[in-house]
C-alpha cells in the first residue's frame, strides 16, 4: 500500500501511473489532516511520498507525523528545490527526488527505497533469529 501526500493532481496521477506496477493499493491525501486520517485508520503503508511543499503546510510537518506513526516506513520526498540543510540531513535516510521527475527516475527510487526496506527486514529478523539460538544454547547448556 501507498500513500502519496501531493497537492498538485498532475503529479499524482503520474505517481499513480508508476506506481501501480508496485503497489495494489495507492492512497492519496493533500493535508496534514488527511495524512493523520489514513495513519489513523492503520493503514499498512509500504512507502509513503512526500511532497515537501504543500499548500500552505510543511512536508516536513508530514515527514515527522509519519515517522511518529511507523518509524521504518520508507519514505521519498518529492520537490522543486531541496535546501542544501535539508539533504544534508535527510540524505540517505529518505529518498530525494527533484520536480519534474521522469518516469525512470520515479521508479528506480521506488525500487530502491522497497529493496532497502527489505534488507532492513532481513536483517533484523536474521538477528533476532541468532539472538532467539544464542539463548536456546545458553539456556540448554550448548552454547
Amino acid at each position: 500500500m501507498l500513500l502519496i501526500v501531493e497537492d498538485d493532481q498532475a503529479i499524482v496521477d503520474f505517481v499513480e501511473f508508476v506506481a501501480s506496477d508496485f503497489f495494489e493499493s495507492i492512497h492519496h491525501a493533500k493535508t496534514i489532516a488527511e495524512v493523520e486520517e489514513n495513519l489513523h485508520q492503520n493503514k499498512k503503508f509500504r512507502l509513503a511520498i512526500v511532497d515537501l511543499n504543500l499548500n500552505g503546510e510543511s512536508g516536513v510537518e508530514v515527514i515527522k507525523l509519519i515517522k511518529d506513526y511507523s518509524p521504518n516506513l520508507p519514505i521519498i520526498v518529492t520537490s522543486g528545490l531541496f535546501e542544501k540543510s535539508f539533504v544534508e540531513k535527510h540524505q540517505g535516510h529518505i529518498g530525494l527526488l527533484e520536480k519534474p521527475f521522469k518516469l525512470g527516475e520515479l521508479k528506480k527510487i521506488i525500487q530502491e527505497r522497497m529493496i532497502s526496506k527489505e534488507k532492513k527486514e532481513k536483517k533484523k529478523e536474521k538477528d533476532q533469529s541468532f539472538k532467539s539460538t544464542d539463548f536456546m544454547k545458553k539456556l540448554t547448556g550448548k552454547g
